[in-house]
């Protein structure tokens, strides 16, 4: 298999349509997939409409294209990262996502007609050794109008974008099970953008959804959903960092199970990623010891008291009067998502650590744990 490839003229027009609905590419990288093939993926970087990094196949890098006779339609995908991503970077454990779409644009090439929204693309080799993503649910592009999902080229022939959701092979077997539908609600994150390293929900996920669903406290998919829907200046450990401050405080407390203390890591700079990788992106109630598991459910969700969560935007709002001209200006056009924009440094995690303390020493009052 390999990637479709297409005349000057074509290439041309099919670079104006992407620039045209997807965003223009600074950046395009030439992925060998053999010796004599390889795959163009233009980078998209983020900007005031998206704050992702947009990934787009462009067919192979040749000056003489091998069409197959009479093959009218062809196929291009579009993966997307968070804003946070480097695309400098070419270690592996960054550039992964570059290898994987290449493949996958080469599997594509197997297409005959364009496949039905949900249909689950498999490339023969995974991303890196200890990533095995090597599939990939094919949707209808997010972030652009419908007539964006096709470009019209001479000659009768189109191109077809889709936007790929990358898997893990267990991932792409229940969603040929049970449907890419329940996949998606069982995946529980943001359609737009791949979390690096997430981990395989069905390794993560031990108990059951319903049970997981009574125990979740927060998910950053949710703060994802608000950066996208409202194209937010912010990107995705942003919207880990309150999650990382409640984590820390925990831990500070020994509040935390022995098993999560254990791989937790000694810096609290790096707790959003691990929240993210390790975590599947969530806070659940299981996370903390029984005998402050009622506090973190009553606080987190405010139910009959405070909730955290508006302790924080009242916090982020306050914040935001005496901030940098970039963060109040954000803080004060987006007031109810005006956390995400704070700065995540020492003094974010102590204020917000005096918050939760001050709440769990009027909690235990009030249950009379003094």
């Amino acid at each position: 298999m390999k990637p479709e490839s297409y005349l000057m003229q074509e290439r041309r027009l099919l670079e104006h349509h992407v620039q045209a609905f997807f965003g223009r590419f600074e950046t395009i990288l030439h992925e060998a997939l053999s010796p004599d093939v390889s795959a163009d993926i233009g980078i998209i970087p983020p900007s005031k409409e998206r704050s992702c990094h947009t990934l787009v196949s462009l067919g192979e890098s040749s000056a003489a294209p091998n069409q197959e006779q009479g093959k009218s339609d062809s196929i291009q995908l579009l993966l997307f990262l968070p804003g946070d991503w480097n695309p400098d970077d070419r270690r592996e454990e960054q550039y992964w996502p570059v290898r994987l779409l290449a493949r996958l644009s080469a599997a594509a090439g197997c297409f005959r007609e364009p496949p039905a929204n949900g249909t689950i693309l498999k490339t023969n080799s995974p991303a890196q050794e200890n990533l095995p993503m090597s599939h990939a649910l094919l949707l209808a592009p997010s972030c652009s109008p419908s007539k964006g999902s096709c470009c019209r080229l001479p000659e009768g022939k189109n191109v077809h974008f889709y936007q790929a959701v990358p898997l893990y092979p267990d991932e792409a077997e229940y969603g040929c099970t049970a449907g890419s539908e329940e996949l998606l609600k069982r995946l529980n994150i943001c359609n737009s953008i791949l979390f690096p390293f997430r981990g395989d929900f069905l390794d993560c996920d031990e108990i059951s959804q319903e049970e997981a669903e009574g125990l979740l406290l927060d998910d950053v998919s949710w703060h994802l959903e608000s950066i996208q829907e409202k194209q937010l200046p912010a990107d995705t450990l942003s919207a880990c960092s309150h999650m990382a401050a409640w984590l820390h405080w925990f831990q500070k407390h020994k509040f935390l199970t022995p098993q999560l203390e254990e791989k937790l890591p000694d810096s609290c700079s790096s707790l959003r990623e691990f929240i993210l990788e390790q975590l599947n992106g969530q806070l659940l109630r299981s996370h903390f010891i029984q005998e402050v598991q009622d506090f973190a459910d009553s606080y987190y969700s405010g139910e009959n008291g405070p909730c955290f969560l508006s302790d924080l935007e009242d916090f982020a709002r306050e914040y935001g009067h005496s901030a940098d001209s970039d963060c109040a200006a954000s803080c004060a056009a987006f007031p109810e998502e005006a956390y995400l924009f704070l700065p995540y440094n020492d003094d974010y995690i102590n204020s917000i650590s005096r918050i939760i303390e001050q709440r769990w020493t009027n909690w235990q009052r009030q249950n009379n744990r003094l």
